[in-house]
């Protein structure tokens, strides 16, 4: 073969190749882009976390439930990782209807939600979850003997005998405590007892379901996760965090240190409650809107030189005047959120009067603090029951004068910074590669019940959504539930115009 034939086969054989290599080439490049894309897809499926903030404790049971049924969370033995000023593991009450120790229908998830402090027992007893975890503060190491506790706790059902037992079935828990096996239930509400529990032999509480609960202060939390087999990996884990964690108290202090003793404030809480009969969370916000503006127009009419000057007789006739004219309309708009507002519209009348003169007797700097703590109703629409045990009143929440069972601390700004950059420690290795994720976090705002620092709220906020958002891949897929307390802006910002 010549030198020239040779050459020739060469370059042909040599373009075959290079053909052959570029096909080669665009497959795998191709299928790489495919695994690129399959690989990406999959990583945000692991790191998508759902955030749902929600004014109640209680009000989370919607969420958790919804994104078990979705298949987001598992239907049993998922962790709870609690981060509150409170344990909010009260026994849930055992009422007609019940789910009792079963999976609920979604019709039936309104009898877990009783109230904000025994959400967690209603979740243990259809089996979502199997372990607790409270993260707790250290403002609050007063209520506990040490930094670390763990319990293997039993609930189950009793059948009462009496008024303080209640009659019928009701539900009970066991712990062992001091070695031995010790059972509790529930006292009944007309029980006439201070207490809120009452012991109750084991041989007659029938445990159904057994859960464990850990409750930990948040510096020894810190260390036990840095240990890394504390929570375990494949723990399917719901983050709840409470923004009561940096601190905790009474909504009517602040009207205290003006001068505006508690006995007048009662007055005014009797009067609302027989004229504003909230359904909705627009009732709520149509009726702090109407006290608002009768507290405007006695600013603005009366003549005050001083911050604790009040209202001469004559403007009080002059401020009684403006909001009679101004208050027709409204009143004839939205009958729906008064009591029997079809049926009494002169008593209606009458009772908008005394408040607007109760309102006009207090002075300048009560009126003012008065209108940034508002009015509001004393529970959510979706608590069990509402409408029984709703009122409408002055928005202090329900710790007041001779009604307060837990610590109240009001956080420095120093403080604040402190916890928040102790909360991030403690959220990020929940969020850690190779491990099961949170699927779900929900956020308690706390206000309307009057435990989170107000003043504090927006930096409370606002550092929890930033926690969050450094965590969770790509945009943020925040819920914020509708009846929220003023919104999705909260309570403190209300009044502002957008």
């Amino acid at each position: 073969m010549s030198i020239y034939m040779l050459k020739r086969n060469c370059v042909k054989y040599v373009g075959v190749f290079f053909i052959i290599t570029i096909i080669l080439s665009t497959i795998f490049l191709l299928r790489r882009v495919d695994l690129q894309s399959e690989i990406k897809t999959e990583i945000f499926h692991i790191t998508s976390t759902s955030v749902a903030v929600v004014e109640e404790h209680h009000e989370v049971i919607k969420y958790w439930f919804e994104a078990a049924e979705r298949g987001e969370l598992s239907k049993d033995s998922n962790t709870l990782v609690h981060i509150d000023g409170h344990a909010d593991n009260g026994l849930v009450r055992y009422v007609k209807n019940f789910p009792d120790f079963r999976w609920p229908h979604k019709n039936e998830l309104k009898y877990l939600m009783q109230q904000n402090d025994n959400f967690i027992m209603a979740a243990v007893t259809t089996g979502l979850i199997k372990r607790a975890i409270w993260i707790w503060p250290p403002w609050d190491w007063e209520n506990h003997e040490n930094s670390y506790a763990k319990t293997v706790t039993g609930i189950g059902w009793f059948m009462g005998k009496n008024k303080t037992e209640g009659l019928g079935r009701q539900h009970c828990m066991c712990a062992e405590q001091e070695g031995k096996n010790k059972c509790e239930h529930e006292l009944q509400d007309d029980s006439n007892s201070k207490e809120d529990s009452m012991s109750l032999k084991d041989s007659r509480c029938h445990i159904k379901a057994t859960y464990i609960w850990e409750e930990v202060l948040d510096s020894v939390a810190l260390t036990k996760m840095k240990e890394g087999n504390w929570i375990s990996k494949d723990e399917e884990i719901i983050l709840d965090i409470d923004e009561d964690y940096f601190g905790c108290e009474s909504g009517y202090d602040v009207l205290n240190k003006t001068g505006l003793v508690w006995k007048r404030v009662r007055i005014l809480n009797w009067m609302l409650k027989d004229l504003i009969c909230p359904m909705k969370t627009q009732h709520e916000v149509m009726g702090d809107q109407l006290m608002s503006s009768i507290i405007d127009i006695t600013l603005q009419t009366c003549r005050y030189s001083n911050e604790t000057d009040k209202c001469t007789r004559k403007d009080k006739k002059a401020v009684l005047t403006k909001f009679t004219k101004q208050s027709s309309k409204f009143i004839h708009n939205h009958k729906a959120m008064f009591c029997d507002g079809t049926k009494r519209k002169e008593h209606i009348k009458k009772l908008l009067q005394l408040i607007t003169l109760h309102l006009a007797s207090l002075n300048y700097m009560q009126l003012h603090t008065l209108r940034s703590v508002g009015f509001c109703m004393t529970t959510t629409p979706k608590t069990l029951n509402y409408q029984y045990q709703n009122d409408f009143q002055v928005c202090h929440g329900t710790n007041y004068p001779g009604n307060s069972v837990v610590n109240f601390h009001t956080p420095n700004p120093n403080e604040l910074t402190t916890q928040m950059k102790k909360l991030k420690e403690l959220v990020e290795p929940l969020f850690r590669p190779n491990r099961n994720i949170p699927k779900l976090v929900t956020v308690c705002r706390s206000m309307r019940d009057g435990y989170t620092p107000k003043y504090y709220f927006n930096d409370i906020e606002r550092g929890i959504k930033q926690i969050l958002a450094d965590q969770i891949l790509g945009s943020e897929p925040l819920t914020y539930d509708k009846d929220l307390l003023g919104g999705s802006v909260g309570w403190p910002d209300r009044h502002k115009k957008n």
